[in-house]
């Protein structure tokens, strides 16, 4: 079957035979197709597929000595690294390109690096001297409808809408291959410039081309971008069984027009009625069939109320149920009753690799870190790039469990509760964040530190209420220092906000989002949580105390997000195009 497909492809090139891939070797025909690809799943937001293409074909290109083939690989590449926050080595690989497209003499490709190179906004003055005739040859044609995925990237739209205009009907109806990635192109366009009703007629049509030639993974890619600009989400389902309650969450994803995931958080619900950490760590008979129960009535909700399949449903206990004496008992007790569905008790590790993934935007994923203060741990880490793993960091305590240690010495009769928390936060909390940061000094030379986690959440949503709509909020070191304050001082001023100037819809969130904190902690949680937060951020902020600070507001369903992108990496590589 792979030997007919790739006849059918060569066979569509071969009609023209000043540019016939039939005549050369087969491996050069498989360059345009990982090359093409690769940036095809960049704008399906699968960069790591992508890099596995473009480096593919970028390897096939040099053995065969194809110098214009070698210079898109490197353009692609440099592409992949700018959205993935290393500028460096994007502007080395568009250097490269624009090298290989000044040897073939690609004027219209040199004139499009170099705006990528310049930065991004557009650079008209680079196409003043360019005169873009319509293609003569299929030569031609193939160079023109490729330069014009450059010039989209360059911002130059009308000059890559009429570059694609006239080869798409240059070529129709000859060339298969080149006529759908031509649709493709003008469909990205399209959905780059808000033009929905042309990007879904471009992709469709582009999406038919690939079917013809049963291309499986790049109609796959196409089907999804299809989907996303008409606004059809994927909805997939999550719960959590975490150490102060149970949490269950529908999720819908889509992929923006910059490539970056949105998500829509369609429903979620806390069941805290119990808490699983408590001070002997051994969790009771009861408490376990109450964790099942509740587990169980959400998966059912979720299938019948959303009519989510058993595969787009992901149950796991949090890292923070790592701290009882025994928590796989509620992994299994949960796998018993609902015959055998597959339930996970993350590890830290785990956890922050799920957070990382799920929702840290590409081009803060190498210049991030991420740390969630939960109730039982502390866990997050960073991306290294060059391995493409995640190295995490983890503290076995978190606002609830930290809350017990001070409330025991508390009790002990050591000193007030606010008193006692400062100073066991300097003697028993700095040290073990001062040898994570010691022992990874990458997480020292990050210049921002993505924040998610309950604690968080309280500050922003107490001190930043005009924010509730932002999914991304930035946190000054100045309102961390008055939260923590706050809640030692004043804080039954803390928790009632001045409501006064929000909209309705954001006062509505608010309100919700205040009962629901009331109902989780108490001012003593606050305070440890706090606590944690000052010693977490200061120790970050070494040497230069210039660092910026985020909270995620749907931090609570990363994990989700963390298993969705990784669903869809597994769907992405059932598909093959050849």
């Amino acid at each position: 079957m792979k030997k007919i497909l790739l006849l059918l492809f060569l066979g569509l090139i071969s009609l023209f035979p000043e540019f016939s891939f039939a005549q050369q070797k087969e491996k050069e025909a498989r360059v345009v197709l990982h090359t093409q690809l690769g940036y095809l799943l960049r704008k399906t937001h699968r960069n790591d597929l992508a890099f596995e293409n473009v480096k593919k074909g970028l390897e096939i290109a040099k053995a065969e000595k194809d110098t214009y083939w070698e210079g898109v690989a490197c353009e692609y590449i440099g592409l992949i690294y700018r959205e993935r926050g290393d500028l460096e080595s994007a502007s080395n690989y568009f250097y490269k390109a624009l090298e290989k497209y000044q040897t073939q003499k690609s004027d219209l490709a040199v004139a499009a690096v170099s705006d990528l190179i310049d930065g991004e906004t557009p650079t008209a003055d680079l196409y003043k001297s360019l005169k873009i005739n319509a293609p003569a040859t299929a030569k031609e044609s193939f160079v023109q409808i490729r330069t014009a995925f450059t010039l989209i990237e360059a911002g130059q739209f009308e000059l890559a809408e009429k570059v694609l205009k006239q080869n798409v009907e240059y070529i129709k109806g000859k060339n298969y291959y080149w006529e759908a990635t031509a649709n493709e192109g003008l469909g990205l366009l399209y959905r780059q410039t808000d033009k929905i009703v042309d990007a879904s007629q471009y992709f469709a049509k582009s999406q038919q081309g690939f079917d013809y030639l049963k291309l499986a993974l790049s109609s796959y890619a196409i089907q999804n971008l299809l989907k996303s600009v008409q606004g059809q989400e994927e909805i997939y389902g999550g719960i959590e069984i975490g150490a102060k309650g149970i949490i269950t969450s529908v999720v819908g994803i889509t992929i923006d027009k910059n490539g970056y995931y949105k998500y829509n958080v369609k429903y979620s619900e806390t069941d805290n009625s119990k808490n699983l950490i408590n001070p002997n760590g051994i969790l009771s008979a009861e408490t376990v069939a109450w964790a099942a129960g509740v587990v169980e009535k959400s998966y059912n909700f979720l299938g019948t109320s959303f009519e989510l399949p058993a595969e787009k449903i992901f149950i796991v206990g949090s890292s923070g149920l790592r701290l009882l004496k025994a928590p796989e008992v509620i992994s299994l007790k949960v796998q018993n009753t609902l015959g055998n569905v597959k339930v996970e008790i993350l590890t830290p590790e785990k956890e922050a690799e799920m957070l990382l993934k799920g929702i840290i935007p590409d081009k803060m994923r190498h210049t991030a870190c991420l740390a969630d203060i939960g109730s039982g741990n502390v866990k997050g880490g960073y991306w290294v790039m060059e391995k493409d793993q995640v190295v995490p960091f983890t503290a076995d305590f978190g606002t609830e469990s930290f809350h017990e240690m001070v409330d025991r010495e508390r009790k002990a009769g050591k000193g007030d509760y606010g008193t006692l928390a400062k100073n066991m936060a300097q003697s028993k909390i700095k040290p073990v964040f001062q040898n994570e940061f010691n022992t990874k000094p990458v997480l020292r030379s990050r210049k921002e530190m993505c924040l998610t986690g309950g604690i968080v959440w309280a500050m922003a949503t107490y001190l930043k209420p005009e924010t509730i709509l932002e999914p991304v909020v930035t946190i000054k070191a100045e309102e961390m220092a008055k939260f923590k304050n706050m809640a030692n001082m004043s804080y039954d001023k803390l928790i009632k906000p001045d409501l006064s100037k929000l909209s309705d819809e954001a006062r509505s969130k608010v309100e919700k989002d205040l009962v629901s904190l009331q109902g989780i902690f108490n001012k003593e949680n606050i305070v440890a949580g706090s606590q944690i937060m000052d010693v977490l951020t200061a120790e970050f902020n070494q040497p230069e105390p210039s660092k910026k600070f985020y909270f995620l507001r749907h931090g609570y369903v990363g994990w989700v997000a963390g298993y969705i992108v990784q669903h869809l990496d597994g769907k992405y590589r059932s598909y093959k195009d050849e």
